[in-house]
């Protein structure tokens, strides 16, 4: 029979038949990847089982496209995982497609339409995480421009981002799809390193006791913390005759990892070259000012032993040092490796992604809560990203994340968005005073030193004060010690008298903006009453835009004083917990009604 040549992608396949269930066979075997992943060993991807219940037409254009990726992935450089990662993509890009039309070129116009509009259903119904939707969309772009030549700028136009709009513009903010971060806030990257270490002792502390399971499971690792305590859930892990649990293993795995995530988080390491590292490939060695250098030689084919070169702060060398510990507490030896993963015999070897993920697995949905409500997760590449937001200018973070530029610049710049928006607000805030009062900006946002004693009193105090006859709330988040008798109301009463409104008997100041130079007045740290303050703060803002005499207080300085003041306080003798909250709830829910327009 003659011999047929087909050339696809410059790749020259012989069929020896012309018949169909020949030509159909020998495909069927060129559309055969077999894959090495790492840790894993080689895995067969069947790439003719997307040709099912296609039309004879629909099915050789499909062959076609299938043997072109083929060639695709077998030129396509860097790690077995990777290339897995393209090829189920690819899988879900045929599966999107034939639903659009089978009968059209995975980069038509037409495709890439639809199966955008199925995702963003998809996405819109919450059945995909928009982290999700987001690496799809990366990889999509990748396959399509890369193997089947779509142009980037189609690619943009046909297939945009996800994401829904919602809620209200205040003032301005700096914010990406459905609020997740790349970066912790700098509070919470010091909570979730603290964390970190105190999980990866106290495990370390239970694998040299010798602590039995049952001895676990009853008292549970907890992490005690400014904001509350985050327990780790024991009831999942489970043993039997049949599957005995290994406690010891379990115990030493454990806190290599969180030894691990804290080594990512205080060096800005990347995670694959420390799952083959060895402690000899780990240099340290002093740098700039108050930095270090570490040198790890990455171990991974494609890095061919390169040392690779990142920044630590100097006061986090302790952490170093006790890692490095833990590390020859295991495995003493010379050629041991940094973090070895003990197997159910007690020998070691290298730690696999899959280990550090079910370790964090938890995290997602029972992690401690961050200053923004955010749930913190220790992961991995989130950890590098907070490491890299500790230094401000781009040429260290690239240095302290051992990347370029260019790479720092595009994947490591955007930092936490909530802290992004407060940061932007204060900002905005002290622009609209400086267009207000017509000061330099510069000038503007001072730190005013009050030489004014102002009481602040906790909740329990406001409520004992209370108590008193002559005692009243006010309307700018405080309590009056005596708003009958006091100098400030026997000052007010004429005025009211003359104005029929109080009885003359009960006399209730209300001259708010005295309150601050009052001496029976007191402010109140506690989350409702300081809501109710900065509401005041704000209205005085708005008064002074909106009503050029002043407004209801009839001085413009008698409102700038009060401006500064409760900014003065809101810096210097609140408890900054609750400044958060009550500002939290000024930019969600707006003012408290007592100070709203409307």
């Amino acid at each position: 029979m003659a011999r047929k040549k087909i050339t696809v992608n410059e790749m020259i396949l012989k069929t020896v038949g012309l018949s169909p269930s020949n030509n159909s066979s020998v495909v069927g075997l060129s559309l055969i990847v077999t894959v090495d992943i790492e840790f894993k060993g080689k895995k067969d991807f069947d790439l003719s089982n997307l040709l099912h219940g296609l039309g004879e037409s629909e099915k050789r254009r499909r062959q076609l496209e299938l043997i072109k990726f083929v060639g695709y992935i077998k030129k396509m450089k860097g790690q077995g995982i990777s290339k897995a990662t393209r090829i189920k993509m690819l899988l879900s890009w045929v599966g999107y497609a034939n639903k659009v039309d089978p009968s059209l070129a995975f980069s038509d116009k037409v495709v890439l339409l639809g199966v955008h509009k199925i995702i963003q259903k998809q996405y819109n119904a919450g059945n995909l995480a928009p982290s999700t939707c987001k690496g799809m969309r990366k990889q999509f772009r990748v396959i399509l421009r890369d193997c089947f030549s779509l142009h980037q700028n189609d690619f943009e136009e046909w297939f945009p981002s996800f994401g829904t709009r919602s809620g209200e513009l205040f003032g301005a903010t700096i914010n990406d799809e459905k609020g997740n971060s790349k970066a912790f806030s700098g509070k919470d990257f010091k909570l979730i390193i603290l964390l970190l270490m105190y999980y990866a002792r106290e495990f370390q502390r239970r694998y040299i006791a010798g602590e039995t399971l049952e001895q676990f499971k009853e008292n549970p690792p907890t992490f005690s913390h400014h904001t509350g305590t985050h327990r780790l859930n024991t009831h999942t892990i489970l043993s039997s005759q049949k599957n005995p649990f290994n406690v010891k293993k379990f115990l030493s795995n454990r806190s290599t990892v969180y030894y691990m995530l804290t080594f990512i988080a205080i060096t800005g390491a990347n995670l694959s070259p420390l799952l083959r590292a060895k402690r000899q490939d780990v240099v340290i060695s002093k740098g700039e000012r108050d930095l270090f250098t570490i040198r790890i030689t990455d171990k991974r084919k494609k890095k061919k032993n390169e040392p690779k070169v990142y920044l630590m702060k100097k006061h986090q060398e302790e952490f170093y040092t006790e890692i490095l510990n833990h590390s020859k507490l295991l495995d003493p030896s010379d050629n041991a490796l940094l973090f070895p993963f003990m197997e159910e015999d007690g020998s070691y070897t290298n730690f696999n992604s899959t280990a550090v993920s079910s370790a964090i697995q938890s995290y997602r949905t029972k992690g401690p809560i961050g200053e923004f409500g955010e749930i913190l997760s220790p992961n991995p590449m989130k950890l590098r990203d907070s490491h890299g937001q500790q230094f401000d200018d781009l040429d260290t973070r690239s240095a302290a994340l051992g990347n370029s530029p260019k790479t720092a610049a595009k994947h490591y710049s955007d930092g936490n968005p909530e802290e992004n928006t407060d940061e932007l607000q204060v900002g905005m805030n002290a622009y609209t005073l400086s267009l207000i009062s017509g000061e330099d900006l510069s000038k503007t946002h001072h730190k005013v030193t009050s030489d004014i004693d102002i009481k602040i009193i906790d909740q329990d105090s406001a409520v004992e004060l209370l108590k008193t006859k002559a005692a009243t709330k006010t309307s700018t988040g405080g309590v009056c010690e005596n708003a009958i008798t006091s100098r400030e109301a026997q000052k007010h009463n004429p005025k009211l008298n003359k104005l029929n409104l109080v009885n003359e008997k009960k006399i209730s100041c209300n001259n708010i903006l005295a309150c601050f130079t009052c001496s029976q007045h007191a402010f109140v740290d506690e989350e409702e009453q300081i809501y109710i303050l900065l509401s005041f703060h704000q209205f005085l803002i708005d008064s002074l835009y909106v009503n050029e005499a002043g407004g209801l207080f009839g001085s413009k300085q008698l409102i700038n004083d009060a401006i500064d003041e409760i900014y003065w306080m809101k810096n210097n003798r609140f408890s900054p917990q609750v400044i958060i909250n009550a500002e939290r709830r000024i930019k969600y829910q707006g003012v408290h009604l007592l100070w709203s327009f409307e």
